[in-house]
């Protein structure tokens, strides 16, 4: 659904691979909370599995937050200004904060219900909290990587589904006398 979602009738505008790089992310996030919490001897109950739709949630949530603040320093760098470091640096000092704090706020919320009495709920709660920091790390880390890479793409005026080939631009109309 992210993907038809971001998917545009510009070959080269399209961010419908980054709609499957957010998936990506969010089966590297759950698979790094289960391996974990396997690891350090937390058991894999049947609700630890609906630690996907909560991860995917907030992983798409991040993404929507600092692809708009991306647009956004995009519209604020000057014409033929603003290179890909310097607009992600900026897009990700602007939602970096909003992202961090959710996430923290989410961690902690999850910390709290593993209190729980009830041994599925509170297995469900630790592979939740480790899947949160694992999606925000994989969010400021891949996905602003696979951003970046986009970006550049769409710079150099490049298809998405075959960026070996370039669009030409269109010739400059003559100046109006």
């Amino acid at each position: 659904y992210v993907t038809i979602v971001l998917a545009r009738c510009d070959a080269v505008k399209s961010r419908a691979l980054l709609g499957l790089t957010i998936v990506l992310t969010v089966a590297l996030a759950l698979g790094f909370a289960l391996g974990l919490g396997g690891w350090v001897g937390i058991p894999f109950s049947p609700l630890s599995f609906l630690t996907l739709f909560i991860i995917l949630g907030v992983g798409i949530d991040d993404m929507i937050i600092v692809v708009d603040a991306l647009d956004r320093a995009r519209a604020r760098a000057p014409p033929g200004r603003g290179a890909v470091p310097d607009l992600l640096a900026d897009a990700l000092g602007e939602s970096g904060g909003s992202i961090l704090l959710t996430s923290l706020t989410d961690f902690v919320a999850f910390l709290v219900g593993s209190s729980i009495d009830l041994p599925a709920a509170r297995y469900f709660c630790v592979t939740a909290a480790l899947a949160v920091c694992a999606v925000f790390a994989i969010q400021v880390t891949f996905f602003a990587g696979c951003l970046a890479l986009h970006e550049r793409r769409v710079a150099a005026r490049r298809s998405e589904l075959a960026p070996c080939f370039a669009r030409r631009r269109p010739p400059r109309a003559p100046p109006r006398r």
